[in-house]
């Protein structure tokens, strides 16, 4: 409901009931579905070694065929949804979704020295996507990832101490992302083409004595948005939800004589450097004319069904089955992420106050006048999604230290064990990913 009072920041704005105010309002069915999936998959690898194992050599392949069946109870198969309280339709909407991949994995390992192993693999995956896409009606396709790595591993001081780093890089193809289409509102899905992360990792262990153990990890990656049409203003960005550094530590101490043999400790810390949160995905316009008034025949346009030039005031041939829209001028200035622009096709700074096609071109008029000021246009028009500051919120670097005690004992020819572990010691609030909280301390008993 819209506030009452004026604000001169914000407007009239707007006041949410939340569930707690008003339970009844939040009782809709969003999702009522039957689903079905099978995976029928072959794999067949093949490993060989040469010169007395000091060369290994791996291939794999495997083919998999995914079967996916839906059926959407909130979806009549003609027509709309049901009413809110309603029955569900006798005739529901179904669909089925076969798709069918070929991928492979190839690895080699060659032992340099008795203690120093060289290694590299490369490898290729799929995910299914049982979607239909906005655009062309088709199931979407298939959702795939290539990676490649190569590194050393090393075992120092008589197996006390084992060390490994190495270089990597993935790059995964059409992701999917439902976005609100600038034209029609309505939600699309859509791909956002191409990521890539790639980076380093190091990890190492090392026996300091009988009872202590140091174990260390380290990743570095750069994650970047390499193709994100028609989403533009991602393109070049990292990837949301990947923070460049990640860093882990663990240390363990266990009693190994005395009184308290059996007993063992626990320490760890981790930490994440800032990552991009997920918040959304712009704001989605459509050029179009100014106006001062909200809804005024003015702002809106018309995009004509047929070819056919009309003129006097607007006929009912163009208000029933054309489509009228409110439009908000554009200015084609290029984002600040990437430089591009809203409308390549268009100079920069253009103030563009007509529909655009899909060639990025203004459509031509097909018609105006009239005594309610309309304006028709020939051509489908197609909008532009533009970032609105949200893609530029980052998680804040945290770090998390979790501690634990455990003793182990054996009682004729059973092995027991209690553990309690305090997990964010200090209770820090942070977030992460698409900035979901952090979890809080915990105490777990095990």
């Amino acid at each position: 409901t819209m506030q009452s009072t004026w604000n001169a920041a914000l407007g009239y704005g707007w006041n949410t009931t939340l569930y707690g105010q008003n339970p009844a309002l939040y009782n809709g069915v969003s999702n009522d579905n039957w689903t079905a999936a099978g995976d029928y998959g072959l794999f067949g690898s093949e490993r060989a070694s040469f010169f007395k194992d000091r060369l290994i050599l791996m291939a794999g392949g495997r083919w998999d065929y995914v079967k996916n069946q839906v059926k959407n109870y909130n979806i009549a198969a003609v027509g709309t949804s049901p009413a809110l309280g309603a029955p569900e339709p006798a005739v529901y909407q179904a669909f089925a979704y076969n798709t069918s991949a070929w991928t492979y994995q190839l690895g080699a390992s060659f032992k340099i020295t008795s203690n120093l192993n060289a290694y590299a693999n490369k490898s290729t995956a799929f995910n299914p996507q049982p979607q239909i896409d906005s655009y062309t009606g088709e199931a979407l396709p298939n959702n795939k990832s290539s990676g490649w790595e190569y590194g050393f591993k090393t075992s120092l001081l008589q197996n006390r101490l084992n060390l490994s780093v190495s270089r990597f890089e993935i790059n995964q193809y059409n992701l999917v992302q439902s976005e609100t289409d600038p034209v029609s509102g309505l939600k699309d899905t859509i791909l956002s083409g191409e990521q890539q992360a790639k980076g380093f990792e190091f990890a190492g262990n090392y026996q300091v004595t009988d009872a202590f153990t140091v174990l260390g990890d380290w990743g570095y990656v750069q994650s970047q948005v390499l193709n994100s049409a028609p989403i533009t203003f991602l393109q070049g960005l990292p990837a949301r939800r990947v923070p460049r550094d990640n860093v882990g530590l663990t240390l363990r101490y266990e009693f190994t004589h005395g009184f308290a043999k059996g007993l063992y400790l626990l320490g760890s810390a981790k930490y994440y450097s800032k990552s991009l949160v997920n918040l959304g995905s712009g704001k989605s316009l459509i050029p179009g004319p100014a106006s001062a008034t909200v809804g005024s025949t003015t702002s809106m346009y018309y995009v004509a069904a047929t070819n056919t030039t009309y003129t006097g005031t607007v006929p009912s041939s163009i208000t029933s089955i054309a489509q009228k829209i409110t439009a908000t001028p554009v200015v084609n200035v290029p984002f600040p992420g990437n430089g591009l622009l809203p409308y390549p096709a268009i100079a920069a700074g253009t103030v563009i106050t007509t529909p655009v096609g899909t060639n990025g071109l203004p459509l031509p008029v097909n018609a105006s006048g009239g005594g309610t000021n309309y304006v028709a246009y020939t051509g489908a028009p197609t909008g532009v999604f533009v970032d609105d500051g949200r893609e530029y919120n980052f998680n804040a670097p945290y770090a998390v230290f979790d501690v634990g005690a455990g003793y182990s004992w054996r009682m004729r020819r059973w092995t027991n064990k209690v553990q309690v572990n305090v997990k964010n010691v200090g209770n820090r609030k942070y977030t992460y990913g698409s900035g979901a909280p952090g979890a809080p301390l915990q105490v777990v008993g095990t």
